[in-house]
């Protein structure tokens, strides 16, 4: 289990919010969802002690909100992040986020 600052999960969830709004094949929804993010994470729902945490939390957000099982949040035990768009669209299918 890794430890994850504050700094880190808001680097995190900024940057996923980010590559949705830049990169998502439904703009309307991607705007919506990095709102989502922003929102939770100001309300302090993202504090949380591991990376895996992290990842599981803003996965189950992004698929509440709109139900794409594509989409989500992973943590590799390399700490490298992605963000797993759509397979189908014309975007890579995943974006690296962070690098620890």
């Amino acid at each position: 289990m890794s430890t994850l600052t504050t700094n880190a999960a808001t680097e995190i969830v900024d940057a996923t919010a980010r590559l949705l709004t830049e990169h998502y094949v439904f703009p309307d929804v991607a705007e919506q969802l990095a709102v989502l993010l922003r929102r939770r994470l100001a309300e302090g729902a993202y504090d949380v002690a591991s990376a895996a945490e992290l990842g599981a939390l803003v996965t189950a957000d992004l698929q509440s909100a709109h139900g794409d099982p594509h989409l989500r949040l992973l943590c590799h035990s390399d700490a490298t992040w992605l963000l797993h768009l759509d397979p189908a669209a014309a975007v890579p299918t995943a974006l690296a986020l962070h690098g620890g």
